[in-house]
Order: structure tokens, then C-alpha cells, then sequence
């Protein structure tokens, strides 16, 4: 088996060599999986840089899901319930309601324009109908918050999100959150990855950490 991943390591890189030659590339930047760990295979070959800590959720069981919250999390996701908040999980596809609420939210929050994606972006995510949807949290059938997510069997994983202002009161994210973790336990998902911050120990970072009551790896 260790001759045949080392076959294997050995075809990659030989194969990033030639693209690289042939599209006269001199440097490349490879962000490697963060829960898979598969840059050990290739640290001979890299320069390994450690960026920072991502988030994750231990999806194994509803039980641990509730179990790992802490106290203001669980005391939001029944705040949202209490406030008939739903969550409904749509094909990537019905990404229009999507796309207003998450420029809203980039708008309020002043973000760079890096974060605005033009609409062919949402296009393209057709593409990823097997392993991409959109959750949406619903109160009077109105889509007040949402967000992107990818999936395999092993893992979901968190991409873009976006909440409609007037309606952040009644705190759709804390329970879509707690219910796509649920979603993913339910279909034998164990790890709901969220990612980090944009730098180490950032505010985002700390919220996703302490707000959600979460895991870093």
C-alpha cells in the first residue's frame, strides 16, 4: 500500500511539473484540505506554511451536537424556534433570494469588494448540484437568512452566508446552523466544517469558536 501512494504522490507531482512547464507557471499556492491532513504526503515536495486554526462541528449524533453547545447558543436556537423561525434546505440552484441577502449582509458589514460575487459566480455552482445546496431560514415564508454548503460523505462544509438585517433579531443563523449539523449527522456526515477567520484569532474566528461552541483542528 505505502509503494502505491508513493506511485501515486509521484504521478501528482510529475503531473503539476508538466502543467506548470507547459502553462510556464514558476510558483503555485496550494491551500490543502484541513481536515484530511494530506499535505504530509507531499512535504518533501512543498514549503509548508501553517496559516491558522479552522472550525468544525463533531456531527457524529444529535446528541453530541446539542451536547457541545454551550448555553447562549442553545438558549438562540430556541429563541428562533420560539419566534417560528423554520429551516428548509433548497437545490444550489434557487440561490436568487440568496444572492440579495448575502450582498446585503457584505454591504453591512463593509466588506471589501473581494466578497461580492457577480451573479455567473451562482451560475456556475449549478455544477456542484450533487455536492452543493443552500439552507434557508424561513419565518412566514419569507427566506430571512441562508447559506451555501458543500458535502461529501465525510464532510460539510460551510461556504457563504447572508441574513436579511431586520430579521437578525430573531437569530435564524444560530439554528440553521444546529439544524444543518443535524441534516449532516441524520445522513452519516461526521465533521460540519466552518472554516476560520480571515486571520488568526480574528472576530470572525472568535465567533464561530465561542458563539456556535465549536471545534479547531
Amino acid at each position: 500500500m505505502e509503494m502505491f501512494r508513493r506511485s501515486l504522490r509521484s504521478d501528482l507531482l510529475q503531473n503539476c511539473r508538466s502543467i506548470c512547464v507547459g502553462e510556464g507557471i514558476v510558483e503555485q499556492f496550494v491551500c490543502f484540505h484541513p481536515l484530511l491532513g494530506n499535505h504530509e504526503t507531499v512535504s518533501l515536495a512543498f514549503e509548508l506554511r501553517y496559516m491558522h486554526d479552522t472550525i468544525y462541528i463533531d456531527a457524529s449524533s444529535a446528541d453530541m451536537i446539542m451536547a457541545n453547545m454551550d448555553s447562549k447558543n442553545r438558549n438562540m436556537v430556541r429563541k428562533a424556534a420560539k419566534n417560528s423561525v423554520t429551516i428548509e434546505r433548497k437545490p444550489i440552484d434557487a440561490y436568487e433570494e440568496f444572492l440579495r441577502m448575502y450582498e446585503e449582509t457584505m454591504m453591512k458589514d463593509q466588506a471589501s469588494q473581494y466578497y461580492f460575487f457577480e451573479k455567473d459566480y451562482f451560475e456556475e455552482q449549478s455544477s456542484l448540484r450533487d455536492h452543493a445546496c443552500i439552507f434557508y431560514a424561513m419565518r412566514e415564508e419569507i427566506p430571512i437568512a441562508g447559506a451555501i454548503f458543500y458535502f461529501t460523505d465525510r464532510f460539510l462544509h460551510y461556504h457563504l452566508a447572508g441574513t436579511h438585517t431586520e430579521y437578525r433579531k430573531y437569530a435564524p443563523s444560530n439554528l440553521m446552523l444546529y439544524e444543518e449539523a443535524c441534516w449532516a449527522s441524520e445522513k452519516g456526515i461526521g465533521k460540519f466544517h466552518l472554516g476560520g477567520g480571515m486571520a488568526p484569532d480574528d472576530s470572525l474566528f472568535g465567533l464561530k469558536k465561542h458563539e456556535y461552541s465549536l471545534w479547531c483542528c
